[in-house]
């Protein structure tokens, strides 16, 4: 059976529109999400800035129950460093705080491993109510086309588990 000239050229017109849709795209991702939270900022971020305290609200823990996870460092100091091996779910990383501005801010430094490195970052800004956390993600997906192209669905597919991650910390503080 042979393949027909005209489907290899329709394939070949796909491949190289979408390698140059990839090369055209942002080599930088940002994903935010926020909520407001009935609470002070000192009781947010005791849940932010231990990471033993992160897995109990973490949208992640729940896809593999069975992770093995292992801390270091000090709780809310540059340093205090989170290790997971996972099911394909939630894979293989580290997160290690390295910015922290006490009841503000926190800066995590994201390894994937061979899917590389990224920034997490949590602001808290004081509300009238309580406090509005915004959770964002910024990673460099590099030059590479493909790379590009999966970096332009990334909102996509971290967007809803921050936001489940968001809803479950507030459900956390406030039941």
């Amino acid at each position: 059976m042979s393949v027909s000239p005209i489907l290899l050229l329709v394939l070949a017109v796909l491949i190289l529109l979408t390698l140059a849709i990839g090369w055209m795209l942002p080599s930088d991702v940002h994903v935010e999400r926020s909520i407001s939270i009935r609470a002070e900022p000192e009781t947010v971020f005791k849940h932010l800035g231990d990471f033993e305290m992160f897995v109990i609200w973490s949208p992640w823990s729940g896809k593999d129950p069975a992770m093995k996870t292992t801390f270091s460092g000090d709780q809310f100091s540059v340093g205090h460093r989170y290790e997971w091996k996972g099911n394909r779910k939630v894979g293989v990383g580290s997160m290690e705080i390295s910015h922290i501005e006490a009841n503000r801010k926190l800066n995590i430094d994201l390894n994937f491993g061979p899917r590389g490195n990224s920034l997490t970052s949590f602001e808290l800004i004081t509300e009238e109510t309580g406090t509005k956390v915004i959770w964002s993600f910024d990673m460099d997906m590099g030059s590479n086309p493909t790379s590009k192209l999966m970096g332009s669905m990334m909102d996509n597919f971290i967007g809803r588990d921050f936001s489940l991650g968001l809803n479950n910390l507030k459900n956390t503080i406030e039941k």
